[in-house]
């Protein structure tokens, strides 16, 4: 049996089954892209094929012995074939491993612009994603996102987007299972709805619901503005738990915010940014990152509201009642 280019799966299942007695290459690396055009707005929910086929037009246009990717990965979670398996991908130059030797990357595009602000990867169309990768990892491949692919020592692009993180996306491919939430990754176990969206200071300011979201976690001026006092804040977090520090509320910050880990006991004459962030966080105190007779106090007060154990220190109960309600 061989390949076919625009063979149509409503699971990655169906495919891997498929694929069977097909592949002869071995897959050393799977390489992750986005189409960044078309987006998901070009995403009927019926043009599959004819968005598969302007995209092969395209690449044979620009002189390519066909389609880049191997598979396409729709919304949906929808997959269609292009580039036979057994062929190295067009996927960055000097990547492709295009020798005689019959083992090459494995090469997916997901349609959709995933940098911040724009299409988000979730549902079905993630869980696709990890399943497929799922799938050759476990068969020994590595993993590398385009941006990974370095030409001259840099990034030719941010694909797969801004807003996927590479940690999280191989953390989900590591700890995959059949089924993904249908709602966006990362998604945590907390009382309060998780975060959903990644956001970052722009030109201009970002202003919605999930600026307000952010804002409420931190403890500044909830006004759904995404400006330099919340990216202040937002680094001030990211300080406090060992985040990288960007500004940027991506995938690695907002699991902390759906979720921050507990990190001791905190009182009187503890010092530095965790302590800044309680201090905004519980509101009324001068930031300085010193926990003194004031946030004592302070803190006491919030104990008394909540009913919790009124002895001014912070141990897992306060934390929690802080944080996570």
């Amino acid at each position: 049996m061989t390949w076919q280019y625009g063979k149509h799966f409503q699971r990655a299942q169906s495919f891997i089954n498929w694929l069977q007695g097909k592949q002869t290459a071995h897959i050393t690396e799977v390489h992750v892209h986005h189409t960044f055009k078309p987006s998901h707005q070009n995403f009927n929910g019926r043009n599959h094929l004819a968005l598969q086929n302007g995209m092969r037009r395209y690449h044979l246009n620009k002189g390519w012995r066909d389609i880049a990717q191997h598979i396409t990965i729709f919304p949906d979670g929808h997959i269609v074939t292009g580039r036979n398996i057994n062929v190295p991908p067009a996927s960055a130059t000097g990547w492709n491993d295009s020798d005689q030797d019959n083992r090459h990357p494995f090469m997916f595009e997901m349609i959709g612009n995933f940098d911040m602000g724009f299409d988000r990867l979730e549902g079905k169309q993630l869980e696709t994603a990890i399943h497929i990768t799922k799938y050759f990892y476990n068969k020994k491949a590595g993993i590398r996102f385009h941006n990974q692919l370095l030409i001259n020592g840099k990034s030719p692009k941010s694909c797969p987007g801004t807003s996927i993180g590479y940690q999280w996306f191989v953390g989900l491919v590591k700890g995959f299972t059949p089924t993904i939430p249908n709602t966006t990754i990362p998604n945590y176990s907390s009382p309060k709805k998780p975060l959903m969206q990644f956001l970052k200071l722009t030109n201009p300011y970002t202003k919605n619901d999930s600026v307000k979201a952010v804002q409420q976690r931190l403890g500044v001026r909830v006004d759904g503005v995404y400006g330099p006092i919340t990216a202040k804040a937002v680094i001030q977090f990211q300080n406090a738990f060992g985040i990288v520090v960007d500004g940027v509320v991506g995938p690695q910050t907002l699991k902390v915010l759906n979720q921050p880990p507990y990190r001791g006991i905190m009182r009187r004459g503890s010092r530095g940014q965790l302590v800044k962030v309680i201090q905004l966080k519980i509101g009324r105190l001068v930031v300085d990152g010193i926990y003194g007779l004031k946030t004592e106090a302070r803190v006491e007060q919030f104990q008394r509201k909540h009913k919790l154990a009124i002895d001014g220190v912070i141990g897992k109960n306060t934390w929690n009642q802080i944080f996570l309600n």
